[in-house]
């Protein structure tokens, strides 16, 4: 029988495993000075026990000493250092390891400079707690490691790379900062984002701790439970609304009301679209799904938009998208059985990792127990200068067994000598695993280590604690280039932006202005982030045939992009929408993006019942005659040429993207949308196909002509994709792009020249609008 990870069991299971193992037929594999996981039950004293039992019988210990991952120079430091730090001070105390057999390298050094360094930030006790400049001060040796990153990286200093079994300069993408716990990672992100390093949390702060979750989450709170006031407040006054404290104070200064009564009786301008978008988003809370009412809900607000265009949106963006998939996953309907759902996710994963963006290239945030079996050619081990222990103030010890007990005496109950001596020992234990959780994360560098930390100085000198007392015991007081001043200012420590702005109402050789002043907004002259939906709206401003129609459509681009007012308020009916051939066009255009040839016919009519639920056909007869009609047209439109051509482009295995999400950069803004088929063709050239649902049966023109209206936006698709391509190194040519009209078969291709000239007049067109809007 054999045991991997041995050092990982506890009495239980080791009591399991010899009541199966026969006699001399047991083969154990671990490390005990790996066993850092007695939160999950893990016992190292088993270890122990177990190695003298097979000795005892005759068994072989075989000490697995080569390190086939880190280099020479590194294996003697680790070496001298653990052989100091992993000692057992009494031979029964198995709760303590020893280091044992001395490591060996299988690979030399080449290089002079020093493998492993130290940073230390000093800063004055105040003889209490430092809870309130605990953040302050993680930022700013975050910011000492985030300049000791970008000096390795800029020296292009060398490790050794095992795929390419030689040298190479290191990369940002080489680096991981373990820390114990995630408790304080936030002022680390923080530190890094404002050196502007590339990094991804493999499991940061805690998921749904996100404040743009949160942000989310409390509007379907508000949604489902109008009375909770905190909720509403919160969602109100997050970038869904933008209301200030000044609208809330108005809102909860009206008596006898609850706030949000108050907000659905405000009539005033700047709080009608919360008012109108709240109203009837509870219209369909408990009628509909979480993610129809969440998805719903970021569409009216312009949620994602919004949070593309702040800082770090990329990553802002990601999570409620997570969040949304969460929901869609879930398939509830009440909000109770989706926080349930949310609450069990939380306790089976512990800490939902915030979404990643692309690792590749980025430095790696990790807890110690996450690294525990990788390696990183270079590792930075923060915040080790606090202490290991925990106070464990529990009445009731299990371990060995003791509890509080009253005292008739005192009239109070106490905590025993036997308490009291349980408590010691756990301390003992949790010091132990401490310093084997410091081996740990020191043995995953293969190159290069930095051991960072804080220290207090006091009128008795500087004081050390945890792993940084421990280096320092082997190796001696850090230098004077291995220590600063790590001291909280704030001003010092602000985010840049948040000081740049201090300095600016501060350093005024004037008065400041009245605090109570009217502020007001200024000009929305420069707009930082636009969906292709409002592209497509810009572009038939000043393409669509008749004045009335290009008037109708600059309203509504001003109207959805100047003022965040949505389009129209659909009064929502029992009997659901009322099946309109838009309807139709839009089952029809959901069912072409995701249609594969394997689909069958029930297959696609399931599909169209699902695009028809969602787009609020409740009624089944409608719903039935809506999926005929739908099918009967899908089915045409499969037959046309564009439809032949991807097929063709599947069969061949040929790249063909369907809804593939973008962000276009232009030189003054982000666009942001989705093309809705790309793929290459049997010939090797690249398409674009962009489906409309407008129906030109009556249309006095042709689709040509019809057709002029969208070259803004398929010009913003055709650079998105070459954008994606070039990167890709797929190809630096212009793809070609059809729109295709679902109803009438018709399919026009857009020539580049007229994609491209339309694009040219992309800004002239904006600043029109926001001039003629002033």
């Amino acid at each position: 029988l054999l045991v991997d990870e041995f050092q990982d069991t506890n009495r239980a299971q080791w009591d399991i495993i010899t009541a199966l193992a026969r006699p001399g037929g047991l083969f154990l594999v671990g490390d005990p000075k790996q066993s850092i996981y007695a939160f999950r039950g893990a016992d190292v004293t088993v270890f122990e026990a177990a190695r003298r039992a097979i000795e005892a019988e005759g068994g072989e210990v075989i000490a697995l000493s080569r390190s086939y991952r880190t280099h020479s120079e590194l294996i003697s430091r680790f070496n001298k250092l653990f052989s100091n730090v992993l000692v057992r001070e009494d031979a029964e105390a198995l709760h303590q390891v020893e280091f044992g057999e001395p490591m060996t390298a299988q690979r030399p050094y080449e290089s002079q400079l020093p493998p492993a360094e130290l940073r230390v930030g000093v800063y004055p006790s105040r003889g209490g707690g430092e809870d309130d400049r605990a953040a302050a001060l993680r930022y700013r040796e975050g910011r000492q490691i985030a300049a000791w990153i970008v000096k390795q990286v800029e020296s292009a200093r060398p490790i050794y790379d095992k795929a390419l079994k030689a040298n190479r300069p290191v990369e940002y993408g080489d680096a991981a900062i373990l820390l114990r716990s995630m408790t304080h990672v936030t002022a680390y992100e923080t530190a890094l984002k404002d050196t502007g390093l590339p990094f991804v949390t493999l499991a940061g702060r805690g998921y749904f701790d996100r404040q743009e979750v949160w942000d989310v989450l409390n509007l379907l709170r508000a949604l489902h439970a109008p009375g909770d006031s905190l909720a509403l407040a919160s969602a109100l006054k997050s970038p869904l609304f933008n209301l200030t404290d000044d609208h809330l104070l108005r809102l909860a200064s009206k008596a006898g009301i609850t706030l949000w009564g108050a907000l659905i009786e405000d009539q005033s301008a700047d709080m009608r679209f919360a008012a109108e978008t709240l109203r009837t988003l509870r219209e369909r809370a408990g009628r509909v799904t979480i993610y129809e009412l969440m998805a719903e809900a970021l569409a009216q607000t312009g949620y994602l938009a919004t949070l593309t265009a702040l800082p770090d949106g990329p990553r802002r963006r990601a999570n409620v998208e997570k969040l949304l998939h969460r929901a869609w996953e879930s398939g509830h309907v009440t909000l109770g059985a989706f926080s349930r759902y949310l609450a069990d996710l939380s306790a089976l994963e512990v800490r939902e990792g915030e979404a990643a963006l692309d690792a590749e290239g980025a430095i790696r945030l990790m807890t110690i127990h996450a690294s525990k079996g990788l390696e990183f050619p270079m590792v930075v081990l923060a915040d080790q200068g606090g202490s290991s222990g925990r106070n464990d103030a529990s009445p009731i010890h299990f371990d060995p067994p003791a509890c509080r007990v009253y005292d008739p005496g005192q009239d109070n109950v106490i905590a025993p000598p036997s308490l009291l001596l349980a408590q010691r020992l756990d301390a003992d234990r949790e010091e132990a695993e401490s310093r084997r959780l410091f081996y740990v994360a020191a043995t995953r560098a293969a190159d290069i280590l930095l051991i960072s930390g804080l220290a207090k100085q006091t009128q008795d000198g500087v004081t050390y604690g945890g792993a940084l007392a421990w280096w320092i015991d082997v190796f001696g007081e850090p230098d004077a280039d291995e220590m600063y001043d790590a001291s909280a200012d704030p001003a010092d420590l602000a985010h840049p932006i948040e000081a740049e702005s201090s300095s600016l109402l501060l350093d005024g050789a004037g008065e400041p202005p009245p605090l109570m002043a009217p502020v007001s907004a200024p000009p929305p002259t420069f707009i930082r982030t636009l969906s292709a939906s409002q592209i497509a709206d810009l572009g038939c401003a000043y393409n669509a045939e008749s004045e009335e129609q290009r008037q109708y459509y600059r309203e509504r681009w001003r109207n959805d992009v100047l003022r965040a007012a949505p389009h129209r308020i659909e009064p929502i009916q029992d009997a659901g929408r009322r099946v309109t051939k838009r309807i139709i066009g839009e089952m029809v255009h959901l069912a072409l993006r995701w249609w594969t040839p394997n689909l069958s016919s029930i297959e696609v009519r399931r599909a169209l019942e699902a695009h028809a639920w969602e787009l609020g056909i409740i009624d089944v007869d409608s719903r039935d005659s809506a999926v005929q009609e739908a099918f009967d047209l899908f089915e045409q439109a499969l037959s046309a040429g564009v439809q032949q051509r991807i097929r063709r482009a599947m069969a061949l295995g040929n790249p063909v993207f369907r809804e593939l999400p973008f962000i276009y950069r232009a030189d003054k803004r982000e666009i942001h949308g989705v093309i809705d088929v790309l793929f290459q063709t049997v010939e090797g050239h690249w398409q674009i196909v962009d489906y409309k649902t407008a129906d030109l049966r009556h249309y006095p023109y042709s689709s040509a002509h019809h057709a002029q209206r969208y070259w803004l936006q398929v010009g913003v698709y055709a650079e998105a994709a070459m954008q994606v391509l070039s990167e890709a190194n797929l190809t630096n040519t212009a793809p070609e792009v059809y729109i295709h009209y679902i109803r009438g078969m018709d399919t026009v291709k857009v020539e580049t020249h007229e994609w491209q000239g339309a694009l040219a007049q992309l800004e002239p067109c904006i600043d029109d609008l926001i001039k003629d809007d002033e």
